[in-house]
């Protein structure tokens, strides 16, 4: 399983394979986004069973899932598809 990430013009692919949980942020993280607008430490993404769950860690601009503000209760991610500002 990888993540795809969009950013800055580019496509970069994550593999998900080594481990069950990975912080995504833009300093000291298992994926590193070169963006301002993230977070240090933005969020962290588990793998449980083949289904990925994304949890927001009181990140400024936050995250959004299709176009939805990724909160506790509405935190799974359905698709590869998530915006992080």
């Amino acid at each position: 399983m990888n993540l795809i990430v969009y950013e800055n013009g580019r496509i970069k692919s994550y593999s998900l394979s080594e481990k069950d949980e990975y912080t995504i942020g833009r300093r000291d993280t298992d994926i590193t986004l070169e963006t301002r607008v993230s977070g240090r430490v933005h969020g962290v993404l588990k793998k449980r069973n083949d289904v990925l769950t994304y949890t927001d860690i009181n990140s400024r601009n936050g995250t959004f899932y299709n176009d939805i503000k990724v909160n506790q209760q509405n935190k799974h991610m359905y698709s590869p598809y998530m915006r992080l500002f």
